[in-house]
């Protein structure tokens, strides 16, 4: 006999709803899910510019981008990849050439692996099904 105000929502409901087709992999359906809720944004751009990214742009392929944002520390960026998936995965990372990558857990302490020098920009990292990877990325300079 606890008394739960609203427990019930009772009244007029509103639900977005994404369908997706049958043969879309795992993999595919969250990328789709996460696209759904996340819109696309955009910018206008002055005249004369293009929409190319810049050199200092990080994105992510092979797995889902669920965080970038400054470090606790003010020390760079935290990116968190996501494998919501029962299959193993290959994550592309494309970061600032020269930056460093060191894989911190999720509380942004270093695992004690090695960190990575982005001489190209790009690099490859393996997830286990269902699994996180969190990365520090800093500046060389900075360490």
């Amino acid at each position: 006999m606890l008394a739960t105000p609203e427990a019930q929502c009772q009244g007029p409901q509103t639900f977005d709803l994404a369908l997706g087709n049958a043969t879309a992999t795992d993999a595919d359906l969250a990328r789709r899910a996460a696209a759904f809720r996340t819109p696309p944004r955009a910018w206008q751009l002055r005249p004369g510019t293009t929409g190319e990214p810049s050199p200092g742009t990080i994105s992510a392929d092979g797995a889902l981008l669920t965080a970038l944002k400054p470090a606790e520390n003010r020390g760079g960026m935290i990116l968190r990849l996501g494998n919501p998936t029962p299959a193993a995965c290959e994550a592309r990372l494309t970061t600032p050439t020269g930056a460093l990558l060191l894989p911190v857990r999720l509380d942004e302490q270093p695992t004690g692996q090695h960190v990575v020098l982005q001489v190209a920009g790009e690099s490859t990292w393996q997830l286990a099904p269902f699994d996180t990877l969190t990365l520090r990325i800093s500046r060389r300079d900075r360490g």
